[in-house]
């Protein structure tokens, strides 16, 4: 069997072709270098970046590289990473694994980070805030557009274990509100943006800090209330 092997790989994103050479040691299961083709300057930085980064590293790794891997490398980021995904579509090809298809399967687009990345992440590490997601994989660290959905993926994982926490078996009105501060204070990305006004009936009032559409966020976060209770602006 020959030590190494050249692989190579393309893609074309938003109708911007980009390919990607790879040199890899088969004995160590490792990446010899690597080499970028394209035509757009503003990648520059981020694939000299990923070649820098890779260079000697295990290929497994490789296939999980994140933006955090990669910031003592490169302080210009362009977004949507399409480099970023090119690699690992690549080495997924190489070890005979499907890749996710970017516009189906990319939950955070500005960082390139897929559902299955997400999901590992979370059974891997006990991952229960999206703020730790962002510091691991970096999704939702720009936009913030895909916060709603790293929700979802951490309510399918650790949800019931999650609304026991924030909420005790019997409520009070008093209770409700602290449970509601508890869940907001648990998942909020950022600067606060709501504030709970009180209960009514079953009705927990809210009013919005930020002027941003939260609907999508609120309505994920009516999961964890204790049942017959909802969110109202």
């Amino acid at each position: 069997m020959n030590d190494t092997i050249q692989f190579n790989h393309d893609l074309e994103f938003a109708g911007q072709r980009i390919s990607i050479e790879l040199t890899i040691d088969q004995n160590q299961y490792s990446i010899i270098s690597s080499k970028f083709t394209h035509d757009q300057p503003a990648w520059l930085p981020l694939t000299d970046a990923i070649e820098a980064s890779i260079a000697s590293m295990d290929v497994e790794k490789a296939r999980f590289l994140s933006i955090e891997d990669i910031k003592g490398f490169c302080t210009q980021i362009p977004f949507p990473c399409y480099p970023l995904h090119l690699l690992k579509a690549g080495l997924n090809e190489y070890v005979g694994v499907e890749s996710e298809n970017f516009d189906k399967d990319i939950v955070c687009r500005c960082f390139g980070v897929s559902a299955s990345e997400i999901s590992d992440s979370i059974k891997a590490y006990d991952i229960t805030k999206v703020t730790s997601l962002t510091e691991k994989l970096s999704a939702g660290a720009l936009c913030g557009s895909c916060v709603p959905d790293l929700i979802e993926m951490i309510i399918e994982q650790f949800g019931d274990q999650l609304k026991s926490q924030f909420f005790p078996e019997k409520v009070s009105p008093a209770e409700i509100v602290l449970g509601a501060e508890r869940v907001f204070s648990h998942f909020e990305h950022g600067t606060r943006k709501i504030e709970i006004l009180g209960v009514k009936n079953k009705t927990i009032l809210l009013k919005v800090i930020e002027s941003e559409d939260l609907a999508n966020f609120v309505v994920r976060m009516e999961y964890f209330l204790p049942e017959g209770f909802s969110f109202s602006f």
